[in-house]
């Protein structure tokens, strides 16, 4: 029941319950996507050779006991005895042929529903007794709690790991937010001081986004920042970060830089992907320009947050020059 997933419970029951030659066959039935039971799992004798079963789960005239105990949701049993057995008159399935002289059945409950079929069999005839039917029901009980338990187990991992990935993501664009950026930075810092690399820390909002609202919509906003974050993501390249601070600010991070050349060559392709007309699901199509501030390190030495900062000084140093500036973005120079 420790186990981390369906599959692995179900084989290590079954090849528990062969041990000793308590039971000669086990396995577990589930219906396939093509209509027919199909074994999940199975161990013991002529358990390789399953597959040649064809169940389908449509109903059987005369019914199977795997077909009543799905249809049923209720455990049941054929015991062949020495002698000729009237309990095997006019089933559809040999079962004698796979060495199976007892055999029982029992309905596996997950979610509230018949999910599997626990099948067991034995060479012995007439080998089911009560207090045996009454260990393989609590044998099928345990494994439907399991089953829940791990569900429940899974659904809350799924949902922390949701919440902890929304935590430091922006849900409009999907790029990470202020949060998830400042936990990314300082390795990203470390990483370039192990390699003796410069690392770009920029600061980036939309020129004149507001008019994009007000005449469109904000849905057209949205549209605009989701295509923008696209084209970022897009220019940059593997291991740089950007980021959504929120509104139509954007933050950079540019690693493994060799020189301010290499830095002034990742820029020209964020420019240019962003000189494109955005088409809006309206049908018109805005022309989004941007400003954007740069301050690399290690030239600033300076803390994490200090670092944003300055950039963010540069960004303020490139909209002050927007319309007669020679290029879309500022270096920060140290002043203050």
């Amino acid at each position: 029941m420790r186990s981390r997933s369906p599959q692995t419970i179900l084989r290590r029951t079954c090849h528990r319950l062969v041990e000793n030659d308590f039971f000669t066959t086990d396995f577990v039935l589930q219906p396939n996507a093509t209509g027919y039971f199909v074994p999940l799992t199975a161990a013991g004798k002529n358990s390789h050779i399953l597959g040649h079963l064809r169940l389908p789960v449509e109903q059987c005239d005369p019914p199977t006991p795997f077909h009543r105990a799905w249809r049923e949701s209720r455990l049941l049993y054929q015991n062949r005895h020495s002698v000729d057995s009237e309990t095997y008159s006019g089933t559809a399935t040999d079962y004698t042929a796979f060495g199976w002289n007892s055999l029982a059945v029992v309905p596996i409950l997950h979610g509230g529903a018949v999910w599997a079929l626990l099948v067991v069999t034995s060479e012995a005839y007439d080998y089911f007794d009560n207090t045996l039917l009454a260990a393989l029901a609590r044998t099928a009980k345990l494994l439907g709690f399991g089953l829940d338990e791990l569900a429940l187990k899974n659904r809350i991992e799924a949902e922390r790991e949701e919440q902890s990935w929304r935590a430091d993501h922006d849900p409009l664009t999907s790029l990470s937010n202020r949060r998830g950026y400042l936990r990314a930075l300082p390795d990203l810092l470390q990483h370039n001081r192990e390699v003796d690399r410069l690392l770009a820390v920029g600061m980036m909002d939309l020129d004149d986004f507001k008019i994009v609202n007000d005449t469109h919509g904000h849905a057209a906003g949205d549209e605009v920042l989701q295509c923008v974050a696209e084209r970022l993501l897009a220019a940059l390249r593997q291991g740089d970060l950007v980021a959504r601070f929120g509104g139509d600010e954007f933050a950079l991070a540019l690693v493994d830089l060799h020189s301010i050349e290499d830095l002034e060559g990742v820029l020209l392709r964020v420019e240019e992907a962003l000189r494109t007309p955005v088409l809006l699901s309206n049908g018109h199509s805005v022309l989004i320009g941007a400003s954007l501030g740069i301050t690399s390190h290690p030239f600033d030495e300076a803390p994490d947050e200090i670092l944003l900062r300055h950039a963010d000084q540069a960004l303020y140093a490139s909209k002050a020059h927007k319309r007669d500036r020679p290029r879309f973005y500022a270096l920060y120079d140290g002043i203050d």
